[in-house]
């Protein structure tokens, strides 16, 4: 998918629904491309659409007027809209906390122009979270809690690019399930490269951390919904283990641990319409984990898994780690 056109680059799929998800997905150029853009991907039976950081007002108005109709929901990776705008447009998800820097300060534009560029935008993204005053985020908050979104903050994510100068930071992480090859794959010197962090940017990505942990306890606080992602499989961002980084990242913002837990199970279940996952209810898939420590007690207790109940089916973990 090209970046230079707005697009609906990204869909949640499954299975052999791939191949004709790729081949449904096109670039839009303008908002007369939604309805058969839209059309295409609800034949190829998506889910959910996403929409990426190049999309416009006016684009992202006729992508979800065109999914409505299929009844498909919208979330988005913003960039040059503001979160309020996009759930006043109709967007039901926010991910990475995309579009709330935009909401809060006076003048969103230089913002909205520096997403013309990937990566570097989304740095810029970041280090604006320092500067935002508490009570104007907590303005936001209430705001984005009144339009009902759905709020993915994926902090592992931020707090990958917060410490990816940190040597230690990454020897820290279990990686144990990602390949030597796939490690060496992501290169992390270019990664720091292309995204143009320096040693200057340590103490204001941290601020920024810090702000983001601030939005999402107020948000909880005013009962906004937050759903539980990692951005898995990005660099750093190990699959499985990352959600439970996110977890714990989630309970240190202020978040209880009942709550994080609903947000990576029944509320992740409820965003996607899978009514089927994330309960233990009759008639649900049978899918769960026996932990020996309660997570209630302590997030991380999560790791400290016994058994594991996919589909009905009891595995042991080491067996599915083999």
């Amino acid at each position: 998918m090209r970046r230079d056109a707005a697009s609906v680059p990204e869909v949640r799929r499954h299975g052999a629904q791939a191949k004709r998800v790729q081949e449904a997905t096109a670039p839009l150029h303008a908002p007369a491309d939604a309805g058969p853009a839209v059309s295409r991907l609800a034949a190829a039976g998506v889910s959910q659409i996403k929409l990426y950081t190049h999309m416009t007002r006016e684009l992202m108005e006729a992508v979800v007027q065109e999914a409505r109709a299929h009844d498909i929901p919208v979330t988005a990776h913003l960039g040059r809209v503001d979160a309020i705008t996009a759930g006043k447009v109709g967007v039901g998800a926010i991910e990475h906390l995309s579009g709330v820097v935009e909401s809060t300060v006076r003048d969103p534009a230089p913002f909205f122009a520096a997403h013309e560029n990937f990566p570097s935008g989304w740095m810029t993204f970041l280090r604006g979270w320092a500067g935002l005053d508490s009570a104007a985020l907590d303005r936001t908050a209430g705001a984005l809690v009144e339009l009902g979104l759905v709020m993915v903050p994926t902090l592992i994510q931020s707090e990958t690019y917060a410490r990816i100068l940190d040597t230690t930071y990454a020897k820290g992480l279990d990686l144990s399930a990602v390949t030597a090859a796939e490690q060496e794959a992501w290169n992390l010197p270019d990664l720091v490269r292309r995204y143009g962090i320096t040693p200057a940017d340590v103490p204001l990505l941290s601020v920024s951390r810090r702000k983001e942990d601030l939005f999402v306890r107020r948000y909880v606080a005013r009962g906004g919904q937050i759903v539980a992602g990692s951005d898995s499989p990005n660099q750093l961002l190990a699959p499985g283990a990352s959600l439970h980084e996110e977890l714990a990242l989630l309970v240190k913002a202020g978040v209880t641990p009942s709550q994080a837990l609903i947000a990576a199970t029944q509320a992740a279940a409820r965003l996607l319409r899978a009514d089927s996952i994330g309960v233990l209810r009759q008639g649900a898939v049978a899918d769960f984990v026996v932990l020996s420590e309660s997570p209630l007690d302590d997030i991380r207790n999560v790791r400290r898994v016994e058994l594991v109940v996919a589909n009905g089916r009891r595995y042991q973990p080491a067996e599915l780690r083999r």
